[in-house]
This record gives C-alpha cells, sequence and structure tokens, in this order.
C-alpha cells in the first residue's frame, strides 16, 4: 500500500513525511524507514521537477538511513583499516581461510572458516567454519546459531579482533587456520584486499 501511495505524486510527500516525523505508531519502526528508504529510491528517478519537497525528504530518510550504516561495527571496521570504500557504497567483504594442510581451493574446501562483512546494519557480518567429521559453528553479531566445535563467541562489537579470534581457536581447539592461504573477495577492490591480508596477519 505504502509502495502504490509512493508512486501518486499527490499522495507521496505527505505519506512519506508522516512517516519520518512519526505521525504513524509503526512496529519496528527502525526497520519500515529502512524499507521505506529503498522504496523511495526506487521512484526517485520517475518524480517530476516540481517535487522538491518530496526530493528534500528522501534527503533526509537518505541521511538517517546513512548514519544507522555508519553506526554498524562493519563500518567501523572499514574505517579503521583504511579501506577504499565510499560513504553510501554497497561493498561486500569474503573470506575464506582454510584449515592448515587442506588440499584444494578455500572457496571449496570442507576445512574452512568464513568471515562475510557488509555495511547493512540488519546484517552486519556472519562467522561460520565447517569441520568435517566434527561439525560446525556460525555466529552474526546478533547471536551464536551452532556451536558444536566449542569455539570461543567472537560477539557483538569484537568484529575488529577476528585476527586474535583465529589465534585462540589455534591455542584452545588445536585448529590452524592458514591466513597466508586465505581467499579474500571485495570485488574489485584489489587494495581493500592487500589491506585486509595485514589485518589478518596482524
Amino acid at each position: 500500500m505504502v509502495f502504490i501511495c509512493l508512486l501518486n505524486k499527490a499522495t507521496r510527500a505527505e505519506l512519506v513525511a508522516d512517516m519520518i516525523e512519526g505521525k504513524y505508531d509503526l512496529m519496528r519502526r527502525v526497520e519500515q524507514l529502512a524499507i521505506l528508504h529503498r522504496y523511495i529510491e526506487t521512484v526517485l528517478p520517475d518524480i517530476e521537477p516540481d517535487e522538491e519537497r518530496f526530493r528534500l525528504l528522501a534527503r533526509q530518510l537518505r541521511d538517517i538511513e546513512l548514519a544507522r550504516r555508519n553506526a554498524t561495527e562493519s563500518v567501523a571496521l572499514a574505517q579503521r583499516l583504511g579501506l577504499p570504500f565510499g560513504d553510501d557504497e554497497d561493498w561486500e567483504i569474503h573470506i575464506a581461510i582454510p584449515l592448515r594442510g587442506t588440499e584444494g581451493h578455500p572457496l571449496i574446501a570442507k576445512n574452512v572458516v568464513r568471515l562475510q562483512i557488509r555495511p547493512n546494519p540488519d546484517w552486519q557480518w556472519e562467522l561460520s567454519a565447517r569441520i568435517v567429521e566434527r561439525g560446525e559453528f556460525s555466529e552474526s553479531e546478533t547471536k551464536t546459531y551452532r556451536n558444536d566445535l566449542g569455539f570461543p563467541v567472537l560477539g557483538c562489537g569484537n568484529l575488529h579482533a577476528f585476527p586474535t579470534w583465529l589465534r585462540q581457536v589455534r591455542e584452545k581447539n588445536g585448529l590452524d587456520f592458514d591466513t597466508g592461504a586465505a581467499d579474500i573477495r571485495v570485488g574489485r577492490k584489489r587494495a581493500a584486499a592487500k589491506l585486509l591480508v595485514q589485518w589478518l596477519e596482524s
């Protein structure tokens, strides 16, 4: 219904203003505004030149979402490492690190730890590991989903300490993941990949 209202020039500015200003008692307000922002980005290319109020509201909502995004620990890590990402760039990092001595490429290896990172307030990072015949481990910034392996938990707010977590796994669990053989994917950002290698080795 909201998207239909956004398609109508006569209703969209008032609707967005009411939602931003809190006229509607929205459940899970933050998430609802994030969805509204995505809808607005879809209709923006088709608005007419005289819809300046709608443009202003769209910029206001974009600033709200950008502030929410910049408050994530994934963005904090990117800034801490000096990764060359733009303020509103939709980047994603994939790191796959095989267990030392594992054959095959890290992306398809069975004994591997994986870390995915995004600047998304609702899905910032996911850490997982699978060791054949021993089990699996997975957690995100919100909770631990599975820990058959008895790994230490990285935990919310500790994404920057991933290299330390790898050392803890080696010392406490006897599993040595080979950071020198890591597969790091960040799109075409080779400079970012080099900085991530340095971080893993720190």
